[in-house]
Order: structure tokens, then C-alpha cells, then sequence
């Protein structure tokens, strides 16, 4: 950092007497030092402040030349606000919301909170570090695409959050029950709400009880979309699994077939189940016990099989039985197994079919002279 200080180009970055042109030509350097030393600068023209303010917006706002510039031209803020949330096609550079940033001098706040333009405060009431005043006003804008802004911030306190709850539009309430900051207490009660997405984001939500989620579960004709945030909330129990399990879709089923929380009960009352796919999800559980392992490797499907194959915790009695499958991608995921013992890969470095012998080459527990059979066997058939 010192020798970049002590450079003649930051030395003039830095330097309030710098002409104008010379701070043009600086902005242009790869060295970000030197960028927001420009930034800093008193001297800098209008139009460069507007340019580097998506990268450097606090120092650029909290520049003392800032109050002159807005007496020069009124509409200054509004510039440099929409240069940040423009996307530029040539640097493919992100529009950002500048309200994230920590920094931002009060002024700026206040001015975009007051602004006509629903978007502004919309970042505004989606912002962090935002006085809480202003969130207040903000959660009673009388555009609801503003009060969704603040429904959804998860810097937004409680007590606001609890009267956005009661909000008449559905976008709000349907925000607050996905905001991971919204209490428990006041996921309870808009549980009850009769909107289906708010139900869902509810269902989904990590912050949900898991007495809310029970009674979520066994709703009558259970929407689609409510029983798979129910299967993906990390809070579900192996009890609300079996609720879901019993009126589920094949897709629901499948879902629950791969659960870490999936019982023994749901992993067998699976491993029976209609769909190719459901079957398959159980066989690739880490948690299926042995027999019902035993039981798919024989499955009619061989994309059951696979899945038996490739499992981790598949034992080495069941592997001896898929080593010899008539189907090579079945033979191909026992070679891939990492429990697949050395008798094993040297047969199936043998096998006719390439897929096979390739994935035995890239196991890692494949000696060296499993390797020459393979060779061999490349040569024979070439």
C-alpha cells in the first residue's frame, strides 16, 4: 500500500489542486486505490462522481464538495442513484441497491424515503442501517410495492413486521411469511391467513414452530406448493414426513423417499411404491436399512438398481449381486461405489462394455494392477 501511496499518480488522485483532466485520466486506472482516491477528491468532475458511484457510493456522498454540487444541479442524487441501478452491458457490471451499504450519510436516506419514485423508496425500504423512522413511514407508504420492500427486509424490527402482518395487500403478508427475520409469534397467527402463498412461504419459513407446521400438514386437499415447502423446512419431523407421505404426489413421495428425516416406516412403505422414481430415491437413501436394500437390488427397474449400486452404505454382499446386473450402467455404479472391494473392480475391469471399465479406472481404491487388466482389455477389443 505505501508504494502505491508514494506513486506520482496517487500522490495527484489524492491532490485537491489536481486539474480536472488529469482526475479524467486517473479514473481509467486498473489500481482501485487510485479510483477511489478520485472518488475522494474535492476537484472531481460532476460526471465522474456519477460514473465511479456504484463502486465507491460513501466516500462520493460523504465528498465535502457534495453540497455544492447539489446546489449546482438539484437532480445530482438522482443521478448517481440511477447510474448504480443501471446494468452496463460492456462491463456486465451488476446494478446494486445502494441502500445495502453501510456508510450512507442521512441526507441521502432522507431524500430518497421523500422521493416520487416508487423504486427509489422501494430500496430505501429495502435497505439496512435504516433509521427506524423512516421504516415506520415507509411500512405506510401508500404504494404497497414500498410496504412489500419493507416486508421483506430482514433488518425490518418486529413490531413493524407484526402490523405489515395485517397489511390488506396479499404481496405483503405473502413477504412477511417468507422473511426469515419474522418472529415465530407472528408466523402463528398469519398461518391463518386463507392465501395459499402465504401458507407456503410459511411452511417454508425456518423460523416456523414446528406445532404451526403439524397443523399446516394436515390441512384438507393440502396445496401443492404448501406440501413441498413442508418437505424442504429443515424444522419437518419424521411424524409430518408421514402425514404428507399418505395423500403426497409421486413428486411429494420422491421428495420424502430421499429425506434425511424419512423413518424406516416411510422408507419401507416407499421402497413398495408405484414410481420407478420414488423406489430410486429410497434405494439412493443413506438411511434405508440393509434389507430393504437387499430387496431393491432386485427391482424390476434398473434405474432402482443404479441407485442401489452407487449408495455408500450399500454392504458388499449386495455389490457382489450388482457386479454381475445385466444392465452395464448398474455394473458401472457398483464400479463407481467406494465400497466396491478389490475382487469386485478386477471382474468388472473385465466387463465388455467401456462405461464400466472406465469408472473402474476412476476409483480411487483401483490398485495400479487393475489398471494393466484394463489395458488389456482396451487392446483386445481394439
Amino acid at each position: 500500500m505505501s508504494n502505491i501511496i508514494q506513486s506520482p499518480q496517487m500522490q495527484a488522485a489524492l491532490n485537491a489542486n489536481t486539474p480536472s483532466q488529469k482526475l479524467r485520466e486517473l479514473v481509467k486506472s486498473k489500481s482501485k486505490n487510485i479510483r477511489l482516491a478520485v472518488a475522494q477528491n474535492p476537484n472531481t468532475p460532476p460526471d465522474i462522481f456519477i460514473e465511479l458511484f456504484p463502486e465507491f457510493p460513501t466516500q462520493i456522498l460523504n465528498n465535502p464538495i457534495i453540497d455544492f454540487l447539489l446546489l449546482e444541479n438539484p437532480n445530482f442524487l438522482e443521478e448517481i442513484y440511477y447510474q448504480s441501478r443501471d446494468i452496463n452491458p460492456l462491463t456486465a457490471s451488476k446494478s446494486i441497491n445502494p441502500f445495502r451499504i453501510d456508510g450512507l450519510p442521512l441526507f441521502f436516506i432522507e431524500w430518497a424515503a421523500k422521493h416520487p419514485d416508487v423504486y427509489i423508496r422501494y430500496d430505501v425500504a429495502r435497505g439496512k442501517n435504516i433509521p427506524l423512522r423512516i421504516l415506520e413511514n415507509l411500512a405506510q407508504d401508500k404504494d404497497e410495492n414500498v410496504r412489500i420492500g419493507v416486508a421483506g427486509n430482514e433488518y425490518t424490527p418486529s413490531y413493524i413486521l407484526e402490523k405489515l402482518a395485517q397489511d390488506e395487500d396479499i404481496d405483503v403478508r405473502e413477504n412477511i411469511a417468507a422473511n426469515h427475520s419474522t418472529p415465530s409469534f407472528i408466523l402463528e397467527k398469519l398461518a391463518q391467513d386463507e392465501d395459499i402463498v402465504v401458507k407456503a412461504n410459511i411452511a417454508r419459513n425456518s423460523n416456523t414452530p414446528v406445532h404451526t407446521l403439524e397443523i399446516l400438514s394436515q390441512a384438507e386437499n393440502l396445496d401443492i406448493d404448501i406440501q413441498v415447502s413442508l418437505v424442504e423446512n429443515q424444522n419437518t419431523t419424521s411424524q409430518i414426513l408421514e402425514v404428507l407421505v399418505q395423500d403426497g404426489s409421486p413428486a411429494i413421495r420422491s421428495d420424502i423417499a430421499r429425506h434425511a428425516k424419512a423413518s424406516i416406516n416411510i422408507l419401507d412403505l416407499l421402497s413398495k411404491d408405484e414410481s420407478e422414481d420414488v423406489r430410486s430415491q429410497v434405494a439412493g437413501n443413506t438411511n434405508t436399512p440393509l434389507k430393504i436394500l437387499d430387496i431393491l437390488a432386485e427391482d424390476k427397474s434398473s434405474v432402482v438398481r443404479r441407485q442401489v449400486a452407487i449408495n455408500p452404505v450399500t454392504p458388499v454382499k449386495i455389490l457382489d449381486k450388482l457386479a454381475e446386473d445385466e444392465s452395464p450402467f448398474v455394473r458401472r455404479n457398483t464400479a463407481e461405489n467406494e465400497n466396491t472391494p478389490v475382487h469386485l473392480l478386477e471382474k468388472l475391469a473385465r466387463d465388455k462394455y467401456g462405461l464400466v471399465r472406465n469408472s473402474v479406472a476412476k476409483n480411487q481404491n483401483t490398485p495400479s494392477y487393475i489398471q494393466e487388466i484394463i489395458n488389456s482389455v482396451v487392446k483386445s477389443h481394439s
